[in-house]
């Protein structure tokens, strides 16, 4: 079996793997946000949002730790895995500075943020606090255990992605259960036993690693000082990338409560929950294939790395689009099903959402292939810059007296820009010509899109709305989707590919019944 075979069986095994979590947690986390909702209502909900979210707006660090921890270890596999050990012991030094640096610069701005800029009511302060002090030291705790789960990734042990994945999910079931009973102030209670369940998980992975990969693991205070410049050089412009990100959504939600009150706040979460739900789908596929990017390039394997990169943007927006159309045809509906009751505004943030989420698809493994070669700096300042202006562009449309869904309309048009940029630096990073990528992603991509709205928006009138109907719509897009992805979406080698391998499957089935 040749090396390309292995690996697409590989990226096959971890993302059904990645599919039966996904499945699971889909279902108990619908529900369970369903619960949590209705005890806490539209107000708490909203503040818990917001309030846990200005610790990933003073923590934004953690997002370019994973992604440059998961890199490093990633391509020592591919490249030297006599090394791997050394590069855990230095990137958990890292990880121990800035765990204790967060906890310093989170407690002095989000305490400020609480007492004097956020939109909070005087009898919900003390609880915003108890939130944030929680969300503030789990935070800590998961930055400082990242290299475990990195190495987790890296080696695509996804199976354990899947069982950790349902029991956490399984845990905030039980915890939406016992806030419903508790006599409690129920944000307090809820805050406390979330951070039980969300250090344990970065905990459980420590376990995990030290019984599969105790070779893997050595901490020391004799360390390379030119290996920590590399690695903090790498992570320094990664920040940049989750600083404008952590703006553009974060910033935003902060944005949200000061002009529009915990009220809207709760609409934009939940529409970024639909979101999450539908992206896990697409997550799948990325998160196995994406450590098979960074293993072809440290292996010096371009061609398989190219065709990595061209599936991967391809398949994810084929994923979504999937999921998004019955959304978005019947978003009220389905809100009315799983809520019964929402904020104002909450369908037209979650079909802007997921209109920003198929725009922002294909930049995942652009970006994934321009962090394997670490030759970040000039891709961060560029992208990161522009996607920064989200925040200051969204301040001066509140301040102007827009709708609070002014600032997804401009977050698309802005990720829009950066999607074509990213192709330039494709092609200066990664010799991939920007021409190729257009016909074969892009220009596919949009005839599958265009082809299928005006079919499926007709179709839509023709379902009623409720179970039944939901239900036959959602399989009628699927249906048609299919047959339009396989006429237009995909090239002839992957039709032929995909048809042969049904065929060997039927044959397979049929001998097995003689």
């Amino acid at each position: 079996m040749s090396t390309l075979e292995v690996n697409n069986k590989r990226i096959l095994k971890n993302t059904l793997f990645l599919y039966v979590r996904m499945f699971f947690v889909l279902l108990i986390t619908l529900f369970t946000s369903r619960i949590v909702l209705q005890n806490l209502g539209f107000e708490d909900y909203g503040l818990y949002n917001v309030v846990g979210g200005l610790v990933v707006f003073v923590s934004f660090i953690r997002n370019t730790l994973t992604t440059s921890t998961s890199r490093y270890i990633t391509y020592e596999i591919g490249n030297n895995i006599n090394n791997v050990k050394n590069i855990f012991a230095h990137t958990f030094a890292i990880h121990l500075i800035l765990a204790i640096l967060i906890l310093i610069i989170g407690e002095i701005l989000g305490v400020i943020a609480i007492h004097f800029f956020m939109n909070i009511p005087q009898d919900r302060l003390f609880a915003c606090n108890i939130v944030f002090q929680l969300s503030l030291t789990s935070t800590a705790i998961t930055i400082l255990l990242t290299p475990f789960n990195s190495i987790i990734v890296a080696n695509e042990k996804f199976n354990m992605y899947a069982y950790i994945g349902i029991a956490e999910v399984a845990l905030k079931l039980i915890i939406a259960y016992i806030i419903s009973i508790s006599p409690a102030d129920k944000m307090i209670t809820y805050s406390i036993l979330m951070f039980f369940v969300t250090i344990g998980v970065p905990i459980f992975n420590v376990l995990y690693v030290k019984s599969k990969f105790r070779s893997y693991i050595y901490i020391t205070s004799l360390l390379d000082i030119n290996i920590i410049k590399n690695m903090i050089n790498f992570t320094l412009w990664g920040l940049i990338g989750s600083l404008a990100n952590t703006l553009k959504n974060n910033g935003i939600n902060i944005l949200i409560n000061i002009f529009f009150g915990a009220t809207v706040n709760a609409a934009n979460a939940i529409a970024y929950q639909v979101n999450a739900a539908v992206n896990s789908f697409t997550a799948n596929f990325t998160t196995a294939s994406n450590p098979q990017i960074t293993k072809s390039y440290a292996a010096g394997d371009y061609l398989d790395m190219h065709r990595l990169i061209f599936l991967s943007g391809k398949v994810s927006f084929f994923l979504l689009i999937t999921l998004c159309y019955p959304i978005i045809f019947k978003t009220d509906f389905i809100l009315s099903l799983w809520l019964h009751d929402y904020p104002p505004y909450t369908a037209l943030f979650t079909r802007l959402v997921l209109i920003l989420s198929l725009v922002e698809t294909f930049s995942f493994s652009i970006g994934c292939g321009v962090q394997a070669t670490g030759n970040i700096k000039y891709y961060q300042i560029v992208i990161s810059g522009i996607t920064i202006l989200n925040f200051p562009i969204a301040y001066i449309s509140y301040k102007l007296g827009m709708p609070p869904y002014s600032a997804l309309i401009i977050s698309i048009v802005i990720s829009s820009i950066t999607l074509l940029l990213r192709l330039y630096f494709m092609k200066v990073l990664l010799n991939i010509s920007p021409r190729e990528y257009i016909q074969n992603v892009f220009i596919r991509c949009i005839i599958v899109a265009i082809a299928t709205y005006p079919i499926l928006y007709l179709l839509s009138s023709l379902f009623d709305d409720s179970i039944i109907g939901i239900v036959l719509f959602s399989f009628t897009v699927v249906i048609w989707n299919i047959i339009v992805i396989i006429i237009g979406g995909l090239e002839k080698k992957e039709r032929n590919y995909i048809l042969l391998y049904l065929k060997n499957k039927i044959n397979v089935k049929s001998s097995l019944r003689k």
